[in-house]
């Protein structure tokens, strides 16, 4: 192993690498969900159990954009 891979593999341990690659994962699931579903739910899979950090974050994100959203839609609609 060299010297590059392992700063790598500290870098994917630690709490900062955990959280990118959990938001990636995340990020990508909802793009392919509905086409590529084998994937999406490998995908789920890693980010739910090895990059939990990323992954749940990124989906309380993902919540709370649609709920604000959904919120502006009815205040626009109440003009």
């Amino acid at each position: 192993m060299t010297a590059d891979t392992k700063s790598v593999l500290q870098f994917l341990g630690s709490s900062r690498g955990s959280y990118i690659v959990g938001r990636a994962l995340y990020e990508t699931y909802q793009r392919v969900k509905d086409e590529e579903p084998s994937d999406a739910s490998d995908m789920k899979y890693l980010g739910e159990n090895l990059f939990p950090i990323g992954w749940i974050s990124a989906q309380a994100m993902a919540e709370l954009a649609h709920k604000k959203k959904k919120e502006k839609s009815k205040l626009g609609r109440r003009k």
